[in-house]
């Protein structure tokens, strides 16, 4: 039986859209119960006021560079 490569790279490809999903709901799910996303409705914010906002440390609201 023959692999049709065209079936096999769209598979593969939805796929790997479909594992990042899953794994940024889990993300999804951990800001919402830590508030990131009612401190940051209110309008953008650096990770310095979205830590005292959240009661967070800076370090864990922080974004790698």
């Amino acid at each position: 039986m023959a692999v049709d490569m065209d079936k096999l790279n769209a598979f593969v490809g939805q796929f790997v859209g479909d594992l990042g999903a899953a794994v940024h709901s889990g993300m999804v799910v951990i800001g919402e119960k830590l508030g990131l996303y009612r401190a940051l409705a209110e309008g953008p914010l650096n990770s310095a006021e979205l830590a005292a906002k959240t009661a967070m440390s800076r370090a864990a609201s922080a974004t790698p560079a």
